[in-house]
């Protein structure tokens, strides 16, 4: 339930933020959201500046390298944690707005 309810609440704010998903909602996992990097990004820059602010997401592999990036929510954490990795995703893109 708990799983759930975050990743909802994750996809709600990285919708909100302009965020596409790899998959529609039917075929999403509730432990792991796979984001589509934007076209005016690189995966290590979300990946660089969420690590400094202290933050893990992971990199698409093989034919998905560079273009989506693994954003999990398992483990404990709590519609807080998830809120606040929001607000940080948020305070990233905030100059620069995603496009696709």
């Amino acid at each position: 339930q708990r799983y759930k309810a975050n990743s909802t609440l994750m996809r709600k704010r990285l919708d909100e933020l302009g965020f596409r998903f790899q998959l529609s909602e039917e075929y999403m996992s509730n432990v792991m959201t796979n984001v589509l990097i934007p076209r005016n990004y690189q995966y290590e820059e979300f990946h660089d500046s969420l690590k400094e602010r202290g933050y893990i997401i992971y990199p698409g592999k093989d034919l998905l390298e560079g273009k989506i990036m693994h954003i999990a929510n398992v483990g404990t954490n709590t519609t807080k944690d998830v809120t606040e990795f929001c607000d940080t995703l948020a305070q990233i893109v905030k100059t620069r707005k995603v496009e696709y």
